[in-house]
């Protein structure tokens, strides 16, 4: 039967005129399953919001030598916080129990804690978080010092992001700077991991005169850290040298200092299968040999870890 659509909510019959009290049934049916649906959707649509129950708030601290983090649970639903490693600067994180990582750019909040029942606070800036829900920069510090001082730290994506559910992070600032005499204590004692470890370079002096310090000190930390990682699979030695002196002679003394440096891993416990010794002699400069500081430069063994990759 063919209808007309007549102002109001009403169908007309074409041919009549008069009213389908069927069809405007089937037309109120439709409309509240609609509604229905659409509260459905909008009650899906809710902020997701991270933070710990006021009761539950704690800061876990989790030291190793080459590693310090403090995190605070976030309910059942993660937890986030700082890390640092040796020469590096503090890393905020937010690990999810379920669900994708967060990535974008989020603006970062102080707010006064909420015993105070206000909502002043003062932007500290914008934090990237990369594809796994890291983020580093100034800011990081500063959401540091704001929880010291009490303050809580409020995180909201900057730009709203179309078909994404609207999300906040908080961090609450109870027993934090009791942590944090512990966090001080292990960054001053960190020791350089994998990442500032996979490519040393070792510089010798002239002639046959022992090593500096600092330079026995990175082939230690070297040491250290191959005799606990067992993923690193081979350990690459190339021995270089400057210009002075023949080509021949070079060519030796590079292949003297790589087996030197081999040589002090095997003392200090490292397998010497997973040792590969090479030398180049003068044939790669890292600069060209002007002057005495640049053949300093070139006077060196390069160290370089490779890590077995996990299959996919």
């Amino acid at each position: 039967m063919p209808f007309l659509y007549g102002p109001g909510s009403v169908f007309r019959d074409r041919a009549t005129g008069e009213t389908s009290s069927r069809m405007y049934r089937f037309l109120i049916f439709y409309l509240t399953l609609g509604l229905l649906v659409i509260g459905v959707d909008s009650r899906s649509a809710v902020a997701a919001s991270y933070r710990s129950p006021l009761v539950d708030v704690q800061w876990l601290q989790v030291f190793s030598a080459y590693r310090c983090e403090l995190r605070q649970p976030l309910g059942i639903q993660g937890n986030a916080g700082f890390e640092r490693q040796a020469e590096a600067a503090d890393t905020f994180f937010l690990r999810l129990a379920r669900g994708e990582p967060l990535t974008g750019s989020f603006s970062v909040h102080a707010l006064p804690p909420a015993w105070r029942n206000t909502s002043e606070g003062v932007w500290l800036g914008d934090l990237y978080l990369d594809r796994q829900s890291r983020g580093k920069g100034d800011v990081v510090a500063q959401m540091r010092k704001a929880l010291e001082q009490h303050q809580r730290i409020w995180l909201q994506p900057s730009v709203a992001m179309q078909g994404v559910v609207p999300v906040s992070i908080t961090l609450e600032p109870m027993h934090f700077k009791a942590a944090v005499a512990g966090w001080n204590t292990c960054v001053a004692e960190l020791q350089p991991g994998y990442e500032q470890l996979q490519r040393t370079t070792i510089f010798f002096p002239e002639a046959d005169a022992a090593l500096a310090p600092g330079e026995l000190r990175k082939l230690n930390n070297i040491a250290g850290w191959l005799r606990q990682d067992r993923s690193i699979t081979a350990v690459y030695i190339d021995g270089h040298t400057d210009n002075i002196g023949n080509t021949a002679d070079n060519l030796q003394l590079s292949r003297k200092r790589a087996q030197w440096v081999a040589g002090y891993l095997a003392e200090q416990g490292v397998d010497k299968q997973r040792l590969l010794i090479r030398w180049h002699g003068e044939q790669y400069p890292v600069v060209a040999n002007f002057d005495a500081t640049s053949r300093d430069r070139n006077r060196r063994v390069t160290v370089r870890l490779e890590r077995r990759v996990s299959s996919p």
